[in-house]
């Protein structure tokens, strides 16, 4: 069997550890990027619990009322 060329195992050298490197940069990438946005929904579910819900007027409770028993008549 022939041996490679000098020139060729340090390409293919070259080649594995580029794919280490971008393998690792993505994966790292991906998980930054997910903890992230986490966050960002986790601070927006924090934020909408803080917010004091408006009571509902009892005109539209009333009419809510009417609709539903009208429905299950």
């Amino acid at each position: 069997m022939k041996h490679l060329s000098l020139t060729a195992r340090m390409s293919l050298m070259f080649m594995t550890a580029v794919i280490a490197v971008l393998t690792v940069a993505g994966l790292s990438f991906n998980m930054l990027s997910q903890h992230h946005f986490k966050m960002l929904d986790r601070q927006a579910l924090v934020e909408k619990e803080r917010i004091p819900l408006e009571p509902v007027p009892q005109e539209l409770q009333q009419l809510v009322a009417a609709i539903r028993s009208e429905r299950y008549e």
